[in-house]
């Protein structure tokens, strides 16, 4: 005989509400990077211009992309976004030392503080849903 627990209402608020904190990070770090590629092709005179604006409107679409699939609930996805996000951190961490200025390391840590919760909320989900 199979148990299913249902989660109290209480405790699946908060579930999804973890979720939706991940995705909506996700996406907004997605639009920002997209806004900021799009100001960088303004100033493509720059030398590095270029190259840096398509990097940024990749990796907006990407954290877009994984924000969508978040929100559908996929922990390859949650994982993914987990693992740029830490790579982005340690890039910060080496900027840091080269230039003295620790700003580079606010937003990647934002993301990743909300992206870390996601992990118990979505196993806890998925095990509900079993």
């Amino acid at each position: 005989e199979k148990m299913s627990q249902q989660l109290p209402a209480e405790t699946k608020t908060t579930v999804i509400k973890k979720i939706t904190s991940a995705y909506r990070a996700l996406f907004a770090v997605g639009i920002l990077c997209l806004f900021i590629g799009g100001i960088a092709t303004a100033f493509l005179s720059q030398p590095g211009a270029g190259i840096v604006a398509v990097f940024l409107i990749v990796f907006g679409l990407v954290y877009m992309c994984l924000g969508a699939m978040v929100k559908r609930r996929s922990m390859t996805a949650l994982i993914i976004a987990t693992i740029l996000t830490v790579l982005n951190i340690l890039s910060a961490i080496l900027t840091t030392i080269q230039s003295g200025s620790p700003a580079s390391i606010f937003l990647p840590a934002a993301l990743l503080s909300q992206l870390y919760p996601a992990f118990s909320a979505m196993k806890e989900l998925n095990n509900q849903n079993r």
